[in-house]
């Protein structure tokens, strides 16, 4: 049998690396489907919090945002089951080829669906980032929050433009485009990290300075999950493109791993800001309760022979 491995728009690839690179693809799935079920457990103890809490302020916009994060969670789930699914029909194909009149079909079928949740998913990522940024610099000056629009409208539009170019001529041009899209996903997580980590270590210092040192720390987890999650997605993304120089080596594994990377950076994301929000809202909420049961004031203890009654109340 002819181990080169045709089925794909990888017409130099070669059959056993491709079937390590579904194998270490799956093994990227199951970190994805365990992350999936931390996210999807953290959703059912935020609609209790929301029940428990429906009468604090800004509650509902916190609702809202839940109801949007769980279908975000599904999706990017799902688009990284497709890869997964994907590449198993192109081993089996390959192993035991199908009909001559439907073979065509197959073929393109793998290759888009190696290409379309690659897609979705770097812009599933690159969505959370964009959200993430617009909300923490939306109480900034205009002048600086306008910039950061325009910057990020800038890199969304680049990486909305490669992407479609980058499905359609899949068959034709794909290893040009493959480039392109895998440097502008790069750039663009290089940024929005940037900006995140830049405006969340003030509100780190702020809430040590209002709430002493320990509320600071999910704080400190939240900005290490944020650059560890970027650094994934970029390194992989740069090992990617300098791959592109070798088909025959390591393109068809970097390429099969990308779709569960950028699943993987983004749900750690949601994850972390879940479980470090839950863990912020109920301090919060006990401090709260602690300074509501305190009285304004409280007075020693003394008895009637040691002081006069101008003397317990102060004029």
């Amino acid at each position: 049998m002819d181990n080169t491995f045709t089925l794909t728009a990888f017409p130099g690839a070669d059959l056993k690396l491709w079937l390590v690179g579904t194998f270490v693809g799956a093994v990227a799935y199951g970190i994805v489907v365990v992350l999936s079920l931390g996210c999807a457990i953290k959703y059912l103890q935020f609609l209790r919090m929301v029940k428990l809490n429906h009468h604090l302020k800004g509650i509902k916009n916190s609702r809202l945002f839940g109801h949007l994060l769980f279908p975000y969670v599904t999706m990017m789930f799902l688009v990284s089951t497709l890869a997964v699914l994907s590449g198993c029909i192109a081993i089996i194909n390959m192993l035991f080829p199908a009909p001559a009149g439907t073979r065509g079909v197959v073929a393109r079928f793998v290759a888009f669906g190696d290409v379309v949740p690659l897609v979705l998913a770097a812009w599933g990522a690159d969505a959370l980032m964009i959200w993430r940024c617009v909300v923490l610099y939306e109480d900034t000056a205009h002048i600086p929050r306008s910039l950061i629009h325009v910057l990020l409208c800038i890199l969304a539009l680049g990486s909305l433009g490669l992407g479609p170019a980058y499905m359609v001529t899949t068959l034709a041009v794909l290893n040009r485009l493959m480039v392109a899209f895998a440097l502008m996903t790069a750039i663009f997580n290089f940024f929005m990290t940037t900006l995140i980590v830049l405006r969340l270590r003030p509100h780190q210092q702020f809430i040590q300075q209002a709430l002493g040192e320990e509320y600071g720390s999910p704080y400190a987890r939240l900005i290490t999950m944020c650059v560890e999650s970027a650094a994934l997605t970029v390194i992989f993304n740069v090992a990617h493109v300098f791959m592109q120089f070798n088909l025959n080596v390591g393109l068809v594994l970097s390429h099969q791993l990308l779709v569960h990377v950028y699943a993987i950076s983004a749900l750690l994301i949601v994850f972390a800001f879940s479980l470090e929000g839950l863990v912020i809202r109920k301090r919060f909420n006990a401090t709260l309760n602690i300074h509501e049961s305190r009285p304004p004031y409280s007075l020693p203890p003394q008895s009637s022979e040691t002081c006069s009654g101008s003397d317990v109340y102060p004029r």
